[in-house]
């Protein structure tokens, strides 16, 4: 049988952080979900691969005596889209009900030669999307005729090419946007995530306004991929920024909030996962390639209907424990 596919597309500048969210969002759904009955559990082969050395950089950084994370790449082009996939099981250990596939676009498909047909293409083809944006770029540095943004948003989240974007696609319907505030610890751990999300509003205005007018809300969330960083500076190198931060040896590798956009989303996505389902049991149940009129069709219905729970039962498990402090809704 076809295990239903989720897609969710990855929209951020190279090196903002999308690999980073992907690894802790999933070292903290596999601990949870395993813990209650669940198997969830990366595609072998690229994913595996990227997601484990993914991790393992994470928790360097943790432990390393000062960490320096190149930024400013902004929109270039010249990348290749990357491709995760995650299964989640709640049945007895076989085929997974769920696959979760989460497609991150290069930065430089959004403005590149004809590229960014492609781009458009794989977003209006999405259920979700995951803007990812560096919150210190958005909040450290903030300019003197507009302080309410910070020296590097433009070069490092580039806000105009993506808000280009998300104007050009004819999204389906019920997609959202989910934006996600990146290394967001600083303002976390020092009570300063209000203005955080101020920011962001502001920031973000104006695309809330141009996805309004397709009957797309625009939420925004806040994670923390390490959890033991703050901010000290950025410096700047042949137009090259590079962001500085100093560790707590105390606390370690401690990420949080990273399944939050995720557990966001299940939700929103489980319409069309539900569809999937359906329409890929009725289909598949088949003799001589038609289907049953009597006994078969009932009996396809029958399984269509008990893989359709268990695919309910897999994202309610993700989406339950939201909050609703957890999210906000930015607003034109």
């Amino acid at each position: 049988m076809s295990t239903p596919v989720t897609q969710i597309v990855m929209v951020g500048p190279r090196g903002v952080g999308k690999t980073s969210l992907l690894a802790a969002m999933y070292d903290e759904l596999d601990k949870e979900l395993k813990s209650i009955g669940c198997n969830f559990f990366t595609a072998a082969g690229p994913t595996t691969t990227r997601i484990g050395k993914q991790l393992i950089d994470l928790k360097l950084v943790a432990s390393s005596s000062g960490a320096k994370i190149q930024a400013g790449e902004g929109v270039k082009g010249g990348q290749q889209k990357e491709t995760y996939t995650f299964h989640l099981d709640v049945g007895d250990g076989g085929q997974p009900e769920v696959t979760l596939e989460f497609i991150d676009l290069p930065g430089g498909w959004y403005t590149g030669n004809g590229d960014y047909q492609q781009a458009d293409e794989i977003m209006a083809n999405s259920h979700v999307s995951f803007l990812a944006v560096d919150a210190t770029a958005l909040m450290e540095a903030p300019l003197k005729d507009a302080p309410s943004i910070g020296k590097y948003h433009e070069i490092i989240n580039s806000p105009f090419d993506i808000r280009q974007a998300y104007k050009r696609v004819n999204f389906a319907d019920g997609h959202v946007v989910i934006l996600t505030l990146i290394r967001a610890e600083t303002y976390v751990n020092s009570g300063r995530t209000e203005q955080l999300i101020d920011k962001t509003q502001k920031a973000y205005a104006e695309l809330a306004g141009d996805l309004r007018e397709k009957r797309i809300h625009l939420l925004g969330c806040y994670v923390e991929t390490v959890g033991s960083l703050t901010f000290n500076a950025f410096t700047e190198v042949d137009g090259k920024v590079s962001s500085h931060f100093m560790r707590n040896p105390q606390i370690g590798y401690c990420p949080a909030r990273c399944a939050v956009p995720l557990r966001i989303a299940a939700n929103r996505a489980l319409l069309a996962a539900l569809d999937d389902a359906l329409l890929q049991l009725i289909k598949q149940d088949t003799f001589g390639g038609k289907i049953l009129i009597f006994f078969g069709l009932n009996k396809a219905l029958l399984r269509a209907r008990q893989k359709c729970h268990l695919v309910y039962t897999a994202f309610d498990k993700l989406g339950k424990s939201i909050k609703d402090d957890d999210y906000f809704e930015i607003n034109p």
